[in-house]
């Protein structure tokens, strides 16, 4: 939720700074470079093959899987 970052900037802020090294509040990201949009072409035009397509980005924690292959036990000692 995009409030807690201003809610419960206190608490978040400072665990943010540590997880990314230094990252403070008044900092920005790099703008967003996917290159050359003009080179992307359709993999499957006629539709064909691609019914559904979908990108996941999460959180991984050094030392453990990526999260389809965590185990029960991993979950836990997390």
């Amino acid at each position: 939720d995009a409030e807690a970052y201003t809610l419960i900037a206190t608490i978040f802020n400072p665990i943010i700074e540590v997880i990314h090294e230094g990252f403070k509040p008044t900092d920005k990201l790099p703008p967003s470079d996917f290159g050359d949009i003009n080179t992307l072409v359709y993999v499957d035009p006629t539709g064909e093959y691609v019914v559904t397509t979908r990108v996941r980005c999460g959180p991984s924690l050094k030392g453990y899987a990526f999260n389809p292959y965590l185990t029960e036990a991993n979950y836990k000692e997390m």
